[in-house]
């Protein structure tokens, strides 16, 4: 992360301080209660309120005004947050794990160690942050690598109450039913349950291929091996083709299912050929 990145980070916990304990909250009352800190606790230092309102300025609302802040005031709102140093403050940040950065594609490469840190530490986030609906999310996603399903439900039904118009978290939440077995070893009652949730991803969201290609494959595996006729609709089988196909997303849908990644990208050529035995589920 470049320079200009980090010392953003500083000037946002330095005013969200501010904010926390200013009693008539304004920006120029937040700059006055920091200069007046500093100047009370670091003895033979001081940053005016004007040059924190230039910082505020900079950093928070964007402004276009050439002003370079002076290592002086990174190195005293780096003080007033709880540290000694620049240096202090940037090796934290480097090592902490920040909700912005997460993604499957990140998460699919980290080692079982490096994902159960991330548990960890998501987890600790979680009982201090209990309305982000962010943290719990990725935390689930984050308990389905580990096998960890039935707490991966419990954080996804938390995220949705959160938030409930995120397509991604209801699809996330049909994925950890199925518990890493296959929709034939599971039970009708679980199914149905499951392709509610697809349901609300795609009604939120009918954009994204995979939805169509999990309803897919229930369909193969669950309804036509038991013999159930089941028809999907048109729409949703003609739409997989005209979507994008996200690859690591893909790999990550055929990681969790246990199954072989050729056999998710089906094209309108093969939807109507007969496909009861051609989905191949690798060994348990």
């Amino acid at each position: 992360m470049d320079t200009d990145s980090i010392i953003k980070e500083i000037v946002k916990e330095a005013f969200k301080i501010a904010e926390a304990n200013v009693i008539n909250y304004s920006v120029n009352g937040m700059c006055v209660f920091v200069s007046n800190w500093i100047d009370e606790n670091i003895p033979s230092s001081g940053v005016s309120a004007k040059t924190l309102n230039r910082v505020y300025n900079k950093y928070i609302n964007g402004s276009k005004e050439n002003y370079q802040i002076k290592e002086l005031t990174i190195k005293l709102l780096c003080n007033y947050i709880g540290f000694d140093t620049y240096e202090a403050f940037v090796q934290k940040y480097k090592s902490e794990i920040r909700i912005s950065d997460l993604s499957y594609k990140l998460i699919s490469k980290l080692t079982k160690l490096e994902v159960s840190k991330y548990i960890a530490d998501l987890s600790k986030k979680s009982q201090e942050n209990i309305n982000n609906d962010s943290i719990f999310f990725w935390l689930g996603v984050l308990l389905m690598e580990r096998k960890r399903f039935d707490a991966a439900i419990i954080c996804f039904k938390k995220a949705i109450e959160l938030n409930p118009t995120s397509d991604e978290y209801y699809y996330n939440l049909a994925l950890s039913k199925f518990k890493g077995k296959h929709p034939f070893r599971l039970h009708f009652n679980e199914i149905i349950e499951i392709l509610e949730d697809v349901d609300m991803s795609i009604s939120i969201n009918d954009k994204k291929s995979k939805y169509y290609r999990l309803k897919h494959l229930i369909h193969e595996d669950f309804f036509k091996r038991r013999g159930l006729q089941v028809r999907e609709k048109v729409i949703e089988l003609q739409a997989v083709d005209r979507l994008e196909k996200n690859i690591s997303e893909l790999q990550r849908l055929c990681r969790l299912l246990n199954i072989e990644y050729e056999d998710l990208l089906f094209t309108k050529n093969n939807h109507h050929k007969n496909h009861d035995n051609d989905i191949k589920w690798k060994e348990d």
